[in-house]
């Protein structure tokens, strides 16, 4: 059914609306198995924490997966090492801006009130834009461990009161 997914370049553009209804689709398919699912899950991870336009449908397919394989022992690890892939990240991250005396300052923006756009040199707008693509990247990876934590407290509740 499906052997490998594939996913080119580094923003991984290449997705569109019909990519994540056909993952789904398959997500919910009746003889989907767990292999299948795990592949899925790498491949919509990897959406929700780079793509603000589809992180909340690749969320969304990742939760019904965990949902469906969620007594199975190969999610449970799997969901294990993508939490702590993300969690690792995000210190990283940390890190970076500790090294790097913060983040680009909020100071040095554009647009100063009352008066008109001051010119930046391409540095400062790359060093801008770099650490404008880092913040987004950080906010879609919070945004997302909460969901699948929010998500797993749920799963627990649901649990015990069967």
């Amino acid at each position: 059914m499906l052997k490998q997914i594939a996913i080119t370049g580094p923003g991984m553009t290449d997705f569109n609306i019909f990519d994540f209804e056909f993952f789904g689709i398959v997500a919910n398919h009746k003889r989907a198995t767990v292999s299948i699912g795990l592949q899925i899950v790498d491949t919509m991870v990897a959406q929700a924490t780079s793509q603000v336009f589809y992180a909340n449908s690749a969320t969304s397919i990742v939760l019904e997966l965990v949902h469906r394989f969620s007594r199975e022992q190969p999610m449970h690890s799997h969901m294990s090492k993508v939490v702590e892939t993300l969690i690792s990240s995000l210190d990283e991250a940390e890190k970076w801006k500790k090294s790097n005396g913060g983040a680009i300052s909020e100071n040095t923006s554009t647009i100063k009130k009352g008066r008109t756009m001051r010119t930046l040199d391409a540095t400062q707008t790359e060093q801008q834009t770099v650490a404008l693509a880092r913040k987004m990247r950080e906010r879609l990876i919070v945004n997302f461990l909460k969901q699948v934590i929010l998500f797993g407290i749920e799963l627990v509740k649901e649990d015990v009161r069967t």
